[in-house]
């Protein structure tokens, strides 16, 4: 039973990533087709319950960072100074780094300017 639990785990660690990617694709763009077990979409919900989970940061865009970090909170994303990993973001100055949860492998950085 331990066996397949650890199992289960790492399987879900692996998928929840592409599951997230092929999610935010199909949300954001028109021409996108997911090949997919019922078991790996099963359960994604509604897609305006996944809009609401996500933030729109564009350059150029004018936010507040702690009003940012507060969404990032919101939509279960990890303070972590130290280990930064998938659904993780940390503060550095005026420096905002977020590990997205998706399958993407790099990081995404914001500077923010002093009001």
């Amino acid at each position: 039973p331990v066996l397949q639990d650890l199992l289960i785990l790492l399987i879900i660690k692996v998928t929840q990533p592409l599951r997230l990617s092929a999610t935010a694709a199909l949300c954001e763009r028109k021409d996108v087709i997911v090949v997919s077990s019922v078991s790996c979409i099963y359960g994604l919900g509604a897609p305006e319950e996944f809009f609401d989970m996500m933030i729109s940061l564009r350059p150029g865009m004018e936010k507040d960072r702690d009003e940012v970090i507060k969404e990032l909170i919101d939509i279960q994303y990890n303070r972590n100074e130290m280990d930064f990993h998938r659904g993780m973001f940390r503060v550095r100055g005026d420096v905002l780094e977020i590990f997205p949860a998706t399958y993407c492998r790099s990081v995404g950085q914001i500077a923010f300017s002093a009001a």
